[in-house]
């Protein structure tokens, strides 16, 4: 191996799908990179991740299967003895540049070892406390408190984050911070036949797609509120909701909703797929009139990056990150009206939208995303 190519672990060890869509999607972006300046990769998994290895496709790469013993006495011990006993648990770490994302900061690290480079995707937790309870809150805050404080290098998703760092705690002046802002990458023939798609899940010719796990920041309800608005000028159509329904965090939220579409009469307008396989949630997408994100809070919206590699239409909340993602090629309404969204929304079914000429920097984009994440690691 070159000795001179720079060298970093990653701990795909995660069980969200989310996050390891994330990960897998930095890997396969460092392709795009010239020969000399691809990173060799030590991919550190555990058993329960083995099952998507295959979403990996990188030369310079090599795995380790291995156990990250988050135990309590770990943790105890680290605490008593000021030194970081979890980092010790990961093998053949003395040659790597970097490890990423390492978040557990017990204790310190040695001076010896790897940069330690974390993320954090958002900090919704200072704007949305009342969707975490109390325990979930003081160990998020610590948790954060721990990283900022001890990691060499931290990644965030936008700008906006970043904002939100500096707003909320005070930042050593070692931090290396770095804005890594995510680019989908997404293979067409990946994507499922939409006859199919449309057979499989019922789908109707004209729908939008609200793809977000149900969580109370996600503002489903501003959807149905809208739903509810056209309904009564009596305009037929339909919105696909996928992701996950089950939030632990709150789990009356979802029954709320359904509450809310069986009183209003909704049933006929809202058809929620739960969780589906990402190639059908993509052509989903790609046949939908609009995606709609109503969040009211996000790190870097995943969906609206998918629509922007698939150059496709969206219906946005006018919060900050969305702007920084879409900028003039959105079609923004305030969170908190429905009335908005609804018109946006009828303006896609009578067809008197203008519709945006979405300008497609791909593989610009994926190029500066490998490159950003790269330099995440030089001292």
């Amino acid at each position: 191996m070159d000795s001179t190519r720079k060298k970093i672990g990653i701990l795909f060890i995660s069980d969200d799908i989310g996050v390891v869509y994330y990960l897998s999607n930095i890997i396969r972006s460092l392709n795009y990179l010239t020969e000399e300046e691809k990173p060799f990769l030590r991919i550190y998994y555990t058993d329960k991740c083995v099952k998507y290895l295959d979403l990996i496709e990188y030369e310079f790469v090599e795995f380790i299967e291995f156990n990250l013993s988050k135990s309590f006495f770990k943790y105890s011990k680290s605490i008593l003895f000021g030194y970081n006993f979890v980092l010790d648990s990961i093998p053949k770490v003395e040659d790597l540049d970097g490890i990423f994302p390492f978040n557990d900061f017990p204790g310190r690290k040695p001076k010896t070892n790897p940069l330690l480079v974390s993320w954090i995707p958002d900090f919704q937790h200072k704007f949305y406390p009342q969707f975490f309870t109390k325990k979930n809150l003081f160990l998020r805050d610590l948790k954060f408190k721990n990283i900022i404080a001890k990691a060499d290098g931290l990644i965030l998703s936008s700008d906006d984050a970043y904002s939100h760092l500096n707003q909320h705690y005070r930042v050593p002046d070692n931090l290396k911070v770095t804005v890594l802002r995510f680019v989908s990458m997404i293979k067409y023939h990946k994507i499922t036949d939409f006859e199919e798609v449309k057979k499989k899940y019922n789908l109707e010719n004209h729908f939008f797609l609200v793809s977000n796990q149900f969580y109370e920041h996600k503002n489903h309800i501003a959807v149905l509120k809208a739903i509810s608005l056209l309904k009564r000028k009596g305009i037929k159509f339909q919105v696909v909701f996928s992701g996950k329904t089950e939030d632990y965090r709150n789990p009356a939220f979802f029954p709320s909703l359904m509450n809310y579409i069986k009183k209003q009469e909704l049933q006929e307008y809202v058809h929620i797929v739960g969780l589906i396989p990402r190639e059908d949630q993509l052509s989903m997408l790609v046949n939908s009139l609009a995606v709609i994100q109503p969040s009211k809070f996000e790190g870097w919206s995943t969906i609206i990056e998918d629509a922007k590699t698939l150059m496709h239409q969206v219906i946005c909340s006018s919060i900050p990150v969305h702007r920084e993602q879409l900028n003039d090629f959105g079609f923004y309404f305030d969170p908190d009206s429905e009335n908005e969204l609804a018109m946006l929304m009828k303006s896609f079914l009578d067809k008197s939208v203008t519709i945006k000429d979405l300008l497609d920097s791909y593989t610009t984009r994926i190029s500066t995303f490998a490159q950003t994440f790269v330099n995440a690691f030089v001292k």
